[in-house]
C-alpha cells in the first residue's frame, strides 16, 4: 500500500500537479538523536533569567504564561520587557551545541536527485540563523531556494494556518501542488487539512512501526490523513526521484486491475445517481433552491462520488459546498438515504460538516476541502469543479439560491 502510495506522489509530480517539496528542519532533516530540541528551551530559560534579573525558576513561571497569553515565550519578552525577540533568539542559537548535527548517510544526494525535479523549501518554528546553520552542517544549503522561518510569520508557528498561509505566498504555488514533510504529527495534520501531500517522517526516537511526537512526548502510529510515511527519509525521497526519472512500467494485468476498480467506482456512482433519493434531491434542488435542473444533476453526481470515496476513508472527510447542500437534501428522506447507505456501502455514512465555509480565490486552502479533493481525485479522476469547490458558485451567489416562501391563500 505504502509502495503504491509513493507511485502516485511520484505520477503527480512527474505531471507537474506537485511543483515543491518543503521540509521540516529539526527531526527531519537530521535525527532528533542530535538533541538540537532539547537544548532550546533551557537555553531560552537561562538567557532570559539573565537578561531580566531573575531566578530562573521564576523566569520559568513567567515564560510559560508568555507562551499560553502570544503563542512564543520571546514575545512577551518583547511586549512586558522592551525585548528584540529576533536579536533574542539568536542569541539563543548561537550558545547551542551543534556538533552532533551530522546528516544521514546520502541525504545530500537524495535531494539533488529531488531538486532536479522540484524547488525545494524549509519550514521551520526556529529562526533564520538556526536554519542556514543546520543546512550548512548538513551539507545541503545550496540545494534550498529559502527558508521561512519566525522572522517571516511573525511568530505564527506551525501547526498554526497562518504559518503555512506565508509559506504560500513566499513559495507562490497552492497547497496542492506542494508535498510536505515533517515529524511531527500536530504539523502533518494542519498541512492534509488544508491540502499539502504530507508526508510523516520519523525523527528516530522511536522503532518502527511507531513514530514519536516530540511537542507531546507520545508514541504514535501512521495518521490516515497523512499521504504516506517513511522511517527513512533518504531512502524515501531517492525512491521518489527515481520513480520520477524512471516510472516502472505497467503490466497489462496491472492495467487491467487499475481500469477494473475505476471502473468498480464509477459504476457504483452512477448505480446512486439512479436512486429514488436522489430524484428526490434534485426535485427538492430545482423547487426549493431554484437550482437549474442541470446544475442540480451535477450536484447529486458530486454527492454521489463523495458518498464513493467517503465509505472507504478512515477518518473525516469535509464535504465541498455544493455537495453538503445536496446532502442536506438527501438527509431529509431519512428512510430512502438510510437504505441507500446499508445496501451500497453496508453502514450509516453520517453527516460531517465543515467549521465554516469561505468564498476565497484558493479553494483548496482551508477547512479540510484540498485533502477531499486529494482523496477524491486520486480514486475518481477528474472532477466536475463547478460543484468539486468550497466556494459559492456564481449561480449560488443569487438572490433567489434560498428556500422559496410558499404563501398559502
Amino acid at each position: 500500500m505504502r509502495d503504491e502510495r509513493i507511485g502516485q506522489l511520484a505520477s503527480q509530480i512527474a505531471a507537474g500537479d506537485i511543483r515543491v517539496a518543503v521540509f521540516d528542519l529539526d527531526g527531519t532533516l537530521y535525527s532528533s538523536v542530535a538533541g538540537m530540541e532539547r537544548q532550546i528551551i533551557p537555553a531560552i530559560q537561562s538567557l532570559a533569567s539573565e537578561m531580566l534579573s531573575l531566578p530562573v525558576s521564576e523566569t520559568i513561571s513567567l515564560l510559560s504564561l508568555y507562551k499560553e497569553k502570544y503563542g512564543h515565550a520571546v514575545v512577551g519578552l518583547r511586549e512586558h520587557h522592551n525585548i528584540d525577540p529576533y536579536a533574542f533568539t539568536e542569541s539563543v542559537y548561537r550558545s547551542l551545541d551543534t556538533s552532533d548535527v551530522v546528516p544521514y548517510e546520502g541525504l545530500r544526494d537524495a535531494l539533488s536527485c529531488l531538486a532536479d525535479k522540484l524547488r525545494l523549501f524549509v519550514i521551520t518554528n526556529s529562526g533564520r540563523y538556526h536554519g542556514r546553520v543546520v543546512l550548512e552542517c548538513l551539507g545541503i544549503s545550496d540545494l534550498f531556494e529559502g527558508v521561512v522561518a519566525f522572522e517571516d510569520t511573525g511568530f505564527a508557528l506551525k501547526p498554526s494556518k497562518q504559518a503555512y498561509m506565508i509559506l504560500r505566498e513566499r513559495v507562490g504555488v497552492s497547497y496542492r501542488e506542494m508535498i510536505y514533510f515533517d515529524d511531527s504529527v500536530r504539523n502533518i495534520q494542519t498541512a492534509s487539512q488544508i491540502g499539502m501531500h504530507s508526508v510523516l517522517v520519523s525523527n528516530q526516537i522511536v522503532s518502527p512501526p511507531l513514530f514519536w511526537e516530540m511537542h507531546l512526548g507520545i508514541e504514535h502510529v501512521e495518521p490516515s490523513y497523512a499521504a504516506t510515511s517513511t522511517h527513512n527519509v533518504v531512502e524515501f525521497i531517492g525512491d521518489l526521484a527515481r520513480r520520477v526519472s524512471n516510472p516502472a512500467p505497467s503490466t497489462d494485468q496491472d492495467m487491467t486491475l487499475c481500469e477494473d476498480d475505476h471502473k468498480q467506482l464509477k459504476s457504483k456512482v452512477a448505480a446512486i445517481q439512479r436512486e429514488e433519493l436522489c430524484a428526490g434531491v434534485i426535485f427538492r434542488l430545482t423547487t426549493r433552491h431554484n437550482v437549474e435542473p442541470s446544475v442540480a444533476q451535477k450536484m447529486v453526481k458530486g454527492l454521489a462520488e463523495y458518498l464513493v470515496i467517503l465509505s472507504g476513508y478512515e477518518g473525516v472527510l469535509h464535504p465541498p459546498y455544493p455537495i453538503d447542500i445536496a446532502w442536506h437534501e438527501a438527509l431529509i428522506d431519512t428512510h430512502r438515504y438510510a437504505d441507500l447507505c446499508n445496501r451500497m456501502f453496508g453502514r450509516f455514512l453520517h453527516h460531517t460538516p465543515p467549521t465554516e465555509w469561505r468564498a476565497s480565490a484558493d479553494s483548496s486552502s482551508d477547512n479540510g476541502i484540498g485533502l477531499t479533493l486529494n482523496v477524491a481525485e486520486s480514486h475518481l479522476g477528474a472532477l466536475d469543479k463547478e460543484v468539486w469547490t468550497d466556494e459559492q458558485a456564481p449561480w449560488m451567489r443569487r438572490p433567489y439560491f434560498v428556500q422559496r416562501t410558499v404563501h398559502i391563500r
